[in-house]
């Protein structure tokens, strides 16, 4: 079990390789996440969590994350985003994730609506949210991707 979360970062990537689970894990490696073993977890931020610089995680460090991540073919965009928001009470936070064959601007609306549909069904209201997006280049063959990840830290 991992300890309750005092602060977490934010990490973008993108990359290439020969099939897309490689454009994957270049886009990863790129985030500086490449060596480390994310496990997933839902996207609530704990009462007073700070943000800070990405870190350098050791050699298969077992980190919680929210994770997102698309690979594509040569000529189809990739794109993957995070959005994250305190609440206005002061009681912690929440993350969304999103990927797709999505612009940024299309993918900012999609994880904007997300955190407003999360707010309202839980009747709280959030402070602005703040983003994160990798957008990889589709030209780059024959696959490329593109990671976003928040990590959370002791």
């Amino acid at each position: 079990m991992f300890p309750l979360p005092t602060r977490f970062f934010v990490a973008t990537g993108a990359g290439h390789g020969p099939t897309c689970e490689a454009a994957v894990d270049a886009a990863r490696h790129a985030a500086g996440l490449g060596d480390a073993n994310l496990v997933p977890v839902t996207g609530v931020l704990p009462l007073g969590v700070e943000q800070v610089k990405p870190r350098k995680i050791e050699v298969g460090g077992l980190r919680p994350a929210v994770v997102a991540e698309q690979g594509a073919p040569s000529g189809e965009p990739a794109s993957a985003g995070l959005a994250w928001a305190l609440r206005e009470d002061h009681q912690g936070g929440y993350v969304v994730a999103g990927a797709g064959a999505l612009s940024e601007r299309r993918l900012k609306a999609e994880l904007s609506a997300r955190l407003a549909a999360l707010s309202e069904s839980r009747g709280v209201p959030l402070r602005k949210p703040r983003f994160a997006v990798a957008v990889s280049a589709p030209d780059d063959p024959p696959c490329h991707a593109a990671v976003a990840a928040l990590v959370f830290l002791p």
